[in-house]
């Protein structure tokens, strides 16, 4: 069974052969070492259609369709969200959510929230499974996925950071964890108990590359071949055998992401 990395910016790296870290040599070294499958989260609206990559390696990827919150225009048609994102080469809705960083005013946090909201009812419409960001906004992200109910399209936290509380409420909700590259810091010991906590039926893996290099990597830009490390760690904590895992984080990746026709991957 190969890894599947749930979560990757694919649209950073350069699509010119003669660079560093292009995308064509990023994406064969992932099949290389064992990530066969990368969701290549959008960030902006036009993300999936201005993405460039030699055909051969076409199907090892696939798309979401959203505006990342810190990313969100104010004139932004959310038509053309929901119009992007009936493509059926899109399998997911996001990167959605909210992030509170430092200096963001009451009415960014508004707009986010409304974003949110509105990505939610594509999500629902299509009933395609959403992404969802949060960054110091755990109380506001709970509220709304409570009260917007999200089983009919299904969702995933991505880079979780949170304690095993917050994870709780989420899996009561019916969601899917993902842990990313934080999980192998030294320092990120609420994450690692955080790990152990999910059941291996709703956790998967995911790199945000080329952000959140996981140790030993730290420092370098990331790539989803590095989404090995991040497996070797997490089954290390849920003391799983890695084959095991792997087989695990895979059928929850085809699980939530449905669109993709597991059996006609041809890889």
């Amino acid at each position: 069974m190969f890894l599947s990395d749930s979560h990757c910016h694919l649209q950073y790296y350069p699509s010119g052969n003669n660079l560093p870290y292009n995308v064509n040599d990023v994406v064969s070294d992932s099949i290389k070492n064992n990530v066969r499958c990368m969701l290549s989260v959008s960030v902006k609206l036009d993300d999936f259609k201005n993405f460039k990559i030699r055909s051969d390696l076409r199907k090892y990827i696939y798309f979401s369709c959203g505006v990342h919150p810190l990313m969100i225009d104010k004139n932004i048609n959310f038509d053309v969200l929901l119009k992007a994102s009936n493509s059926k080469d899109i399998v997911a809705i996001g990167e959605t959510g909210l992030d509170y960083q430092r200096n963001c005013s009451s009415e960014d946090m508004d707009f986010q929230r409304f974003s949110f909201l509105e990505h939610i009812k594509v999500a629902k419409k299509l009933k395609k499974p959403i992404i969802i960001h949060m960054r110091n906004s755990f109380e506001d992200v709970y509220k709304i996925v409570r009260e917007e109910g999200l089983e009919e399209c299904g969702a995933i936290i991505h880079c979780f950071t949170g304690n095993k509380y917050q994870a709780k409420i989420f899996l009561d909700l019916g969601m899917y964890i993902s842990f990313s590259g934080v999980v192998t810091f030294q320092n990120s010991h609420e994450v690692k108990s955080s790990a152990k906590f999910v059941p291996m039926d709703r956790l998967m893996i995911e790199t945000d590359s080329p952000y959140l290099s996981p140790v030993p990597l730290r420092g370098r830009m990331n790539k989803p071949s590095n989404l090995t490390h991040i497996a070797d760690c997490v089954s290390s904590i849920k003391n799983i055998d890695i084959s095991v895992f792997t087989t695990k984080t895979t059928e929850n990746f085809f699980r939530l992401f449905k669109n993709i026709p597991f059996h006609q991957i041809n890889l």
